[in-house]
């Protein structure tokens, strides 16, 4: 499949933005792989809990049909170990405030 694409993001109150950020990604490379925030992660991060679930968030990424493949992240341990499960060759972000 050639170059693989990693992002990530909480994806809540999923809206034209985020298809565009995922398109974005998508252009970079053959497979593009969607990490969705866990519920857990989001709400000790940013002190709140997503307004949608994360299944429900996963779900209205995979109906775009854009990525190859959208997983939950970690739960425990570093956020950052499923990085190197994925092995990927460019990791695209978005800055959030």
């Amino acid at each position: 499949m050639g170059t693989r694409v990693v992002c990530a993001g909480t994806f809540d109150h999923f809206h034209p933005g985020h298809v565009g950020f995922l398109l974005q990604a998508k252009e970079l490379g053959g497979e593009l792989v969607v990490i969705i925030a866990r519920d857990e992660n989001v709400e000790r991060i940013k002190g709140i809990r997503p307004d949608h679930d994360e299944q429900c968030r996963k779900t209205d990424v995979e109906r775009t049909g854009i990525a190859d493949r959208v997983v939950l992240g970690n739960l425990t341990g570093d956020l950052f170990t499923i990085l190197e499960e994925l092995s990927p060759d460019i990791v695209w972000g978005m800055i959030s405030a």
